[in-house]
């Protein structure tokens, strides 16, 4: 087909095979990371291992608390007990 045969039909210079394949190409989803597969399981990983140790943390507490302050656990434990009957 010429350039002027094409212009005139209003085709342009694709063939129909490869417009048809263009109109069957699924849409792109993957806009965002955090929607791929990858992205979701990353995302609860984190998640988990946040919430695990935040209860670490508040399990633990005494000890931790003692070796940042450099205070004894007796002396960190009577703290937090007596703001527990207060």
């Amino acid at each position: 087909m010429t350039a002027s045969r094409a212009h005139e039909t209003g085709e342009s210079g694709r063939s129909q095979g490869c417009a048809a394949a263009a109109a069957t190409r699924p849409p792109r989803t993957l806009d965002c990371p955090a929607k791929s597969p990858f992205g979701v399981i990353m995302t609860f990983i984190v998640f988990l291992i946040l919430i695990v140790g935040g209860v670490l943390a508040y399990r633990y507490r005494v000890p931790l608390i003692a070796k940042i302050t450099g205070q004894k656990e007796t002396r960190i434990r009577r703290a937090l007990e007596q703001r527990k009957r207060s």
